[in-house]
């Protein structure tokens, strides 16, 4: 009933109040795009000037993980460990964008997701690929799984971090000390 004329509402004013729902519902799924993840993202970070002497072994590095919590979670272990120098971390959650980044930046070190599912390939692809377009590129196997990451490092990867953060500190105290120690 309108409350003014206490009446049946008209069919213009039940086409408006549809009108006004539609609009609402179509600013929900607007809203919902927004939201999504995007397939790429660099960081740029800074730490402490290093000595003259010292410079980073992997000062650009791509991190290829189509888990966004896992990508947050070794994003911030490299920021946590590059306490010196400057390093650009490359992220990519899907296949093109990985593709695309080791083509266009000046990539030491990959990080690479060994359970990537994309329908343009998955992590043993793109290792392969990196290694015959770069044969001295650095990657590391990035899988919860042990059979995927032996598969990796069976198509090149130099060694597995197994989604755990502390091995990949690890991993960078052994080959990158110039981040940690200036």
């Amino acid at each position: 009933m309108n409350r003014k004329t206490n009446h049946a509402p008209t069919a213009g004013e039940r086409a408006a109040k549809a009108v006004l729902a539609l609009i609402d519902s179509f600013k929900a799924l607007l809203a919902s795009f927004r939201t999504a993840r995007p397939d790429a993202q660099v960081i740029h970070h800074h730490g402490s000037p290093l000595t003259s002497t010292d410079r980073l072994a992997f000062a650009g590095i791509l991190v290829v993980e189509d888990n966004i919590h896992d990508a947050r979670s070794i994003v911030d272990a490299i920021r946590n460990y590059y306490t010196f120098g400057e390093a650009s971390i490359y992220l990519a959650t899907c296949f093109r964008t990985a593709q695309s980044f080791f083509s266009e930046k000046d990539i030491q070190l990959v990080i690479m997701d060994s359970d990537l599912h994309d329908e343009q390939g998955d992590g043993i692809v793109l290792t392969e690929n990196f290694i015959a377009r770069n044969p001295g590129i650095v990657i590391l196997a990035n899988s919860s799984s042990r059979m995927a990451n032996m598969k990796m490092e069976n198509r090149g990867a130099r060694e597995s971090i197994t989604k755990n953060v502390a091995n990949l500190r690890s991993w960078l105290q052994a080959n990158d000390p110039a981040g940690s120690s200036g």
